[in-house]
């Protein structure tokens, strides 16, 4: 049963890592999966021991919050903090303050209110820098890497370790991470390069010899799952390496990607520092012009034929893990390339998702913004809609008891935030189709109900535009809000010319519950996701009148 799985915490969730260890652990624990995305989007299926929540790690205050109402559902054991931020830019981009070492301190202290036993902490072997040749890295290399995403990775290590006094802690340095469609961007990058048949092709960076280590996503997610069942008989504070020994280096990708291939090894073009250096400078120059970047970046001269060797025995041992032989990506490899030449539209757009990698979603900025100032916003719709000079329009409106009214308003504005939150419009427009036939019954004309959903749309664009984190995006706004209500309208609409076509049914006293013991599928799904968007616990036995109670139940929480 879900009340005896042990429960964790799991940032990042719609990451690669994320979305492969919920799919693997949804048997055995209760996740609470966060992550930036909806659930729907990056294809995690639903199941009764996920709860998805949508939250950005660098609102602080949303996160406490989420530690108190996670906490009235029972204890968690674990947090396995996966989210963070990077790209190929090597400088110093805010968001590595923002969400890396910011969005760390904000889930530690998330992770102290829960009163968790440990903190799993997703480093990475990048922190550390390269080894001298003849020598390895292993789980006492220090985190000494001088670039921006490596300092905030020793950040995020050292505060875990502040934090011992509360709960143990411990770091996994990942390798770059694979999986059987690549999705990790320079491999897919240099693939898609070999085996293009261009003049490029067969140019290799110096003598071949860049090498970095790999894990297979499955034997990551693996031995996570060993770190979880050997929490408690773990050190208070430990490092460990996600990485098979040794290293890769591009000469043995090329070959391997271009012998399964071609049936053959084109002979490599070897590009020395002084030629790669202009080449690389001419093709920025060209991207900008075109708007059209190259992967290639100069900073990426620093490690031409610079090894990362790893020694991974310490971890291997401590935990009783080993990298399957299969999943080396030397064998994976040729998954990828199967997977690059039959399926080619799905495999640029996997790759493409992993490598868009954007700072700030602009959904859960608008949520957030809106959220804030929602009461303000019931206020500012109830008097608009109910001025004198509207009253001969919205007679349905007027006529109903004060409550009635704010409630019906109420679930209109909290869907359209939810929608937006989630960037899943069918939360409103569901509920639209399961209400509407009976506000009809009940009196209610479609023009009432239209100009509702019109009033509410000038009434957010203009509290947006007084809101100085929304005026960059006003493009998202209109996709987010107006669209989203054009859509509600045509809805209304579309309701209506149905319900003129079939008899009409009873009225019905209460416009915001449909009177029938069970909802349709329909209403139970929005039902079930309103649920999910207020972060409580869904339940597909929940009916139409549940939504009543369950909005009464978040305005008494917000008044304590």
């Amino acid at each position: 049963m879900t009340g005896d799985l042990p429960r964790i915490v799991v940032t990042g969730a719609s990451g690669l890592v994320g979305r492969h260890f919920i799919e693997s652990a949804k048997d055995d624990y209760l996740i609470y999966a966060l992550g930036r995305r909806a659930q729907h989007e990056v294809g995690v299926r639903e199941h009764p021991n996920i709860r998805w929540i949508q939250v950005d790690i660098g609102n602080k205050e949303a996160l406490l919050e989420l530690a108190e109402k996670v906490k009235e559902q029972g204890r968690v054991e674990q947090v396995l903090h996966l989210a963070g931020y990077y790209d190929f830019e090597y400088g110093d981009n805010p968001e590595y303050q923002r969400t890396n070492i910011g969005g760390t301190a904000n889930v530690l202290e998330m992770s102290r209110l829960l009163g968790i036993e440990r903190f799993i902490f997703a480093s990475s072997l990048a922190a550390c820098s390269f080894p001298q040749p003849g020598e390895v890295l292993d789980e006492t290399s220090p985190p000494d890497a001088d670039f921006a995403y490596a300092h905030s990775k020793r950040i995020g290590e050292e505060m875990l370790a502040t934090y011992s006094g509360h709960f143990s802690g411990t770091v996994l340095r990942l390798a770059a991470v694979v999986s059987d469609w690549c999705e990790y961007a320079p491999l897919y990058f240099f693939l898609n390069t070999w085996l293009a048949g261009r003049w490029d092709s067969r140019v290799l960076g110096g003598r071949g010899n860049t090498a970095i280590t790999y894990i297979h996503v499955r034997d990551l997610v693996k031995l996570i799952l060993a770190i979880l069942m050997r929490s408690r008989s773990l050190p208070d504070y430990c490092v460990y390496v996600a990485s098979p020994d040794g290293t890769i280096s591009h000469n043995q990708l090329y070959e391997l990607a271009n012998r399964f291939f071609y049936g053959h090894v084109p002979r490599a073009l070897f590009m020395p520092k002084f030629l790669a250096y202009p080449g690389i400078l001419v093709r920025q120059i060209l991207g900008a012009i075109t708007n059209r970047p190259p992967f290639e970046r100069i900073w990426m001269l620093r490690y031409m034929d610079r090894q990362l060797v790893v020694d991974s025995r310490r971890t291997r041992e401590a935990l009783d893990w080993e990298p399957a032989e299969r999943d080396h990506v030397l064998r994976r490899v040729l998954f990828m390339v199967e997977n690059m030449t039959s399926h080619p539209a799905e495999w640029s757009q996997r790759n493409l998702a992993a490598m868009n990698r954007v700072a700030q979603r602009a959904n859960l900025l608008i949520y957030e913004e809106l959220n804030a100032v929602k009461d303000r916003l019931m206020r500012k719709l109830a008097a608009r809609l109910l001025a004198p000079e509207r009253s001969q329009r919205l007679v349905y409106l007027k006529s109903l008891p004060p409550q009635e009214q704010r409630q019906y308003l109420k679930v209109i504005l909290s869907l359209l935030l939810a929608s937006v939150r989630s960037v899943n419009r069918s939360m409103l427009l569901g509920y639209l189709d399961e209400i509407v036939p009976s506000l009809y019954a009940g009196g209610a004309r479609p023009e009432e109900l239209v100009e509702v959903l019109d009033v509410l749309d000038g009434l957010v664009r203009d509290t947006a535009a007084d809101l100085p984190r929304l005026r960059d995006h006003q493009q998202e706004l209109h996709s987010f809000i107006t669209l989203t209500l054009q859509l509600a309208r045509d809805q209304v609409e579309v309701a209506h010319e149905e319900f003129l076509r079939r008899p009409a049914p009873a009225a019905r006293p209460k416009p915001v519950v449909v009177e029938k013991k069970s909802a349709t599928p329909m209403g139970a799904r929005v039902v079930d996701e309103l649920a999910a968007y207020f972060q409580l616990a869904p339940s597909h036995e929940l009916s139409i009148e549940d939504l009543k109670q369950l909005l009464a139940y978040m305005e008494s929480k917000q008044n304590r």
